[in-house]
């Protein structure tokens, strides 16, 4: 077996490193199952999962990619679609001003 196709090992490497603590893991190997096409409820756990994940607004860039992912794996298009037009508006909204610039970029010298 190859290690790109190695869906066991993992699953099982997931389950070792993050033990169940974050949201978007919990996706991960429900999409790694689903490619195993091993018997679970793709769907129904996913929609649990949704629910984990909380008010997408609150989600950071990579939660909000994992959110978008359990959606669509859940099949709620209005989720989906929100996480969608949340990560866009993000986008169009330019880079994010943290208060100004750093010490070295505004020609002064201490």
């Amino acid at each position: 077996m190859t290690k790109q196709r190695n869906y066991d090992a993992a699953l099982r490497a997931i389950d070792r490193a993050f033990n169940g603590r974050f949201t978007a893991y919990q996706i991960l190997k429900l999409r790694i199952r689903k490619h195993l096409k091993a018997n679970v409820e793709t769907k129904s756990k996913a929609v649990l999962i949704l629910k984990d994940f909380g008010d997408p607004v609150n989600l950071d860039d990579w939660e909000l990619g994992w959110f978008i992912a359990a959606a669509d794996l859940a099949g709620d298009k209005h989720a989906s679609e929100a996480g969608r037009r949340i990560r866009q508006s993000r986008k169009s909204a330019g880079p994010v001003d943290s208060g100004g610039l750093r010490p070295d970029m505004t020609g002064k010298r201490e």
